[in-house]
């Protein structure tokens, strides 16, 4: 035996097709006094995801005017608005040169972002990009250096972090370093030059014990 839930959302309905919408993805329907039927919908198409809000709508016993209604409003978003990449992570958004020396630095997006707009808000998406003042080494991997905003028609949408896309490190801390790694190239060399020495030590040896048995070996007209 079958056990069967209903979703009173007629959009996802799967045997019934009257009403449904093939990008629907949810979400409630309600009744209220005030709001009489009304519908709380998402959908999604090709990246772009759309929520609408259908409410007061009195009509027939079966409520079809929010579906009906739902759906002109996602075909409308849906003709009319799209997602625009502006950002992806990690993406170089620009390149800085250090205060005081000849060293560049680039600086990485610290997220994707994507914004949804109209056609005839593309033009009117702006941005800008802040760098803090003063930077000095060390700088660690990944640090905050700046952020990039935008703006759409004026008005502010969204700021984001940009990373260092490398270390730097401060001048004495990179003597340190080449002075470390020099040390050690010592040592190694050291090392191989023992073995090296040692190896030609062990030949001669050998060749002083077998010397002997060589020459007995001529005097009695054979050689072993």
């Amino acid at each position: 035996m079958r056990d069967y839930i209903t979703n009173t959302n007629k959009l996802i309905w799967k045997s019934n097709k009257k009403y449904s919408y093939e990008y629907a993805i949810g979400i409630k329907t309600g009744y209220t006094v005030k709001a009489k039927n009304n519908l709380v919908a998402g959908a999604l198409k090709e990246g772009t995801e759309l929520i609408s809000v259908v409410m007061a709508e009195n009509g027939i016993s079966d409520s079809s005017n929010v579906y009906s209604a739902t759906k002109e409003l996602f075909e409308y978003g849906f003709s009319s608005y799209s997602n625009k990449n502006l950002l992806t992570k990690n993406q170089v958004v620009t390149t800085i040169m250090l205060p005081g020396s000849d060293e560049k630095m680039n600086l990485l997006a610290a997220e994707d972002y994507d914004l949804l707009v109209s056609n005839e808000e593309i033009p009117k998406i702006e941005s800008s990009i802040n760098v803090i003042d003063k930077i000095k080494k060390p700088i660690e991997k990944n640090q905050v250096l700046g952020f990039i905003s935008y703006s759409l028609d004026g008005k502010e949408v969204k700021k984001i972090d940009l990373l260092s896309a490398e270390e730097l490190l401060a001048p004495e801390k990179s003597a340190k370093r080449f002075l470390k790694w020099l040390l050690w190239f010592f040592i190694l060399y050291i090392l191989w030059r023992t073995f090296v020495v040692y190896s030609r030590y062990l030949r001669k040896k050998r060749r002083k014990r077998e010397a002997p048995v060589l020459f007995m070996n001529r005097r009695r007209g054979r050689l072993w």
